[in-house]
C-alpha cells in the first residue's frame, strides 16, 4: 500500500513540474469562381470558366505550435507549419513538408524570443499587421517589399525579437543562406 501511494504521490508531481502545451492548427481557405476572359492573343486563354479557387483571401495551411516550461520564465518553443492546396491536397510551398514555418528557439516574458529555422522574414513578420484587410496583392505588400528579393520565408534563420515595451516589439533576424 505505500509502494502504491508513493507511486501515485510522483505521478503527480511531474504534473505540477513543467507545463506543456501543443496546439494544432490550420485554416481551409476555398471559395468558388467564375472568369470570362475574350480577346486574348491565344485562343486557349478565351472563354467562361466557374471552378473551385484555394487561397482566397489567404493559404490553406495546418501546423503544431507548442512550448515546454523549462523553469525561471524560460519557454522551449517551436512551430511546424504546412501549406496545401485543398482542392487537390498537394503540398504549396515547392512540396516541403513544413514550408510555411519550421522553428525551434527559447522564449522569455524578460528577455523575449530567439527561434531558429525556416520562418517569415522580420518586415513580413512586423509590417505585414499593419493592414487588418490584407489589401497586399500577392507579393506586392509591405513586408516582402522591404525584404531582400522580394522574399516571405527564408531558410536557416536566426530571429530575435525583444519583449513588448509598452505595446512595442523590434527584432532582427539573419539567414545563412
Amino acid at each position: 500500500k505505500t509502494l502504491l501511494a508513493a507511486a501515485l504521490l510522483a505521478g503527480f508531481a511531474g504534473v505540477a513540474q513543467a507545463e506543456t502545451s501543443v496546439t494544432l492548427y490550420g485554416i481551409i481557405d476555398t471559395g468558388l469562381g467564375y472568369n470570362k476572359i475574350s480577346g486574348a492573343a491565344n485562343d486557349a486563354v478565351n472563354g467562361s470558366r466557374f471552378g473551385m479557387i484555394n487561397g482566397v483571401q489567404n493559404g490553406s495551411r495546418w501546423g503544431l505550435r507548442g512550448s515546454e516550461d523549462l523553469g525561471d520564465g524560460l519557454r522551449a518553443v517551436f512551430q511546424l507549419e504546412s501549406g496545401f492546396n485543398s482542392g487537390n491536397g498537394n503540398s504549396a510551398q515547392g512540396g516541403r513538408l513544413f514550408g510555411r514555418q519550421a522553428t525551434v528557439g527559447l522564449a522569455s516574458d524578460s528577455w523575449g524570443q530567439l527561434d531558429f529555422g525556416r520562418q517569415t522574414n522580420i518586415a513580413s513578420k512586423y509590417f505585414g499587421s499593419i493592414d487588418p484587410f490584407g489589401a497586399g496583392f500577392g507579393q506586392a505588400n509591405i513586408g516582402v517589399a522591404l525584404s531582400a528579393a522580394n522574399t516571405n520565408r527564408y531558410d536557416n534563420m536566426v530571429m530575435y525579437q525583444t519583449p513588448s515595451f509598452s505595446g512595442f516589439q523590434f527584432g532582427v533576424g539573419y539567414s545563412f543562406n
